[in-house]
C-alpha cells in the first residue's frame, strides 16, 4: 500500500489508512490467534489420545526429518479437524461483533426492524447438540468419516468463529494458516503434559474461560517435553 502511495495532496491520508489498516490486522488477530493457541495447549494436556493421533499422522505423512508444511496441509485429515474442534469448543470470539440491521428483515418469524443491533451468538451455534453431539467434549473425530477424511456433511465451525456477513473477518485465512503452522509444527516436535504436584500426583485440568467480548482460557500449567 506504501509502494502504490501517490504524489498529491492525498498522500498524508492515504498513509494514515495504510498504517491504521497494518495496525488494526495486527490488533484483531493478536488476542484470537493467541487465544486459540492457548486453548490448543489446554486441549492436548487434557486429552493425550488426541495428542497422539495427531502426531502419528504427521509422523506417518511428514516423518521426522522436517515440519509440515502448506503442501501437506490436505493429507492431515485428522491435525486439521483438532483444529476445528479446538475453534468450536472454546471459540475465542464466543458473541462475535455487533451488527446493524440496514433495513428491515425478518428471520424466523421474527420482524427486524432497521437499525436493530443484532449480536450472532457464536456459541449457541458452535454448541448446538443438534449438529455438534455431545458439544461440550473436545472431540477431532466428530468432523471426519470413518475412513479418517474430512467430512464435509458435517458444519465447518467456521461459519461462525470469524463473525458473519459483508463484516466477517478479513483476516480469517490469515487465522487459520497460522494455527495449522502453529498446531501442526508443537505436535511435530513436542508432547503436551498436564502438571503434576509436589508428590507427582497428575493434575486434572479444567476448560475455564473468561467472559466479555473476547473468552480466553483463566491461567493454567502444562509440561512440554521433545
Amino acid at each position: 500500500m506504501l509502494e502504490r502511495l501517490p504524489d498529491d495532496d492525498s498522500r498524508q491520508r492515504r498513509r494514515e489508512i495504510a498504517r491504521n489498516c497494518a495496525g488494526i490486522a495486527y490488533a484483531g488477530g493478536a488476542d484470537t490467534s493467541t487465544i486459540s493457541v492457548q486453548m490448543f495447549f489446554l486441549a492436548m494436556a487434557m486429552h493425550p489420545e488426541v495428542q497422539k493421533k495427531a502426531q502419528a499422522e504427521i509422523d506417518r505423512v511428514v516423518g521426522c526429518k522436517s515440519l509440515p508444511d502448506f503442501a501437506e496441509r490436505k493429507a492431515l485429515p485428522y491435525v486439521n479437524a483438532v483444529i476445528k474442534e479446538v475453534v468450536r469448543w472454546q471459540p475465542a470470539s464466543p458473541l462475535a461483533i455487533a451488527h446493524s440491521c440496514s433495513a428491515d428483515d425478518e428471520y424466523d418469524g421474527f420482524f427486524i426492524p432497521k437499525g436493530s443491533i443484532i449480536v450472532g451468538n457464536s456459541w449457541a451455534i458452535l454448541h448446538d447438540p443438534d449438529v455438534y453431539p455431545c458439544p461440550e467434549l473436545f472431540r477431532p473425530e466428530r468432523f471426519l468419516t470413518e475412513d479418517g477424511r474430512l467430512d464435509p456433511g458435517v458444519q465447518d465451525p467456521y461459519v461462525a468463529a470469524f463473525g458473519y456477513g459483508r463484516r466477517i473477518c478479513p483476516g480469517r485465512y490469515l487465522g487459520d494458516n497460522s494455527l495449522f503452522s502453529v498446531v501442526s509444527s508443537v505436535l511435530a516436535t513436542f508432547d503436551i503434559l498436564p502438571p503434576v504436584d509436589e508428590e507427582g500426583h497428575v493434575v486434572q485440568l479444567k476448560a475455564e474461560v473468561s467472559t466479555g467480548l473476547l473468552s480466553s482460557v483463566t491461567f493454567f500449567m502444562v509440561r512440554i517435553q521433545i
